[in-house]
């Protein structure tokens, strides 16, 4: 979990995927996870291959372990699927 980075109050990262297809469905089983965990990430997709995941509790106004939990769930789920 390492290259998960802290920035504005975020945790951050993005991975390159091989095509447009591969963000799309590696953010449809992340919609899986987040509406399971009640946790929601910022998602945007850049270039047709670079999704970045935004973490972030709202309620709390800062980055908490339900953060580093789904962090580690997107990464769970990105290594299961490569």
């Amino acid at each position: 979990m390492i290259s998960w980075k802290v920035k504005n109050d975020y945790l951050v990262k993005t991975f390159e995927l091989s095509s447009f297809t591969e963000c799309v469905d590696l953010l449809n089983e992340v919609t899986d996870i987040a509406e399971e965990l009640q946790h929601h990430p910022d998602v945007s997709i850049k270039d047709y291959k670079y999704i970045t995941f935004k973490l972030r509790t709202h309620d709390a106004d800062a980055v908490t372990d339900q953060d580093w939990q789904l962090a580690k769930a997107i990464d769970d789920l990105q290594r299961s699927l490569s």
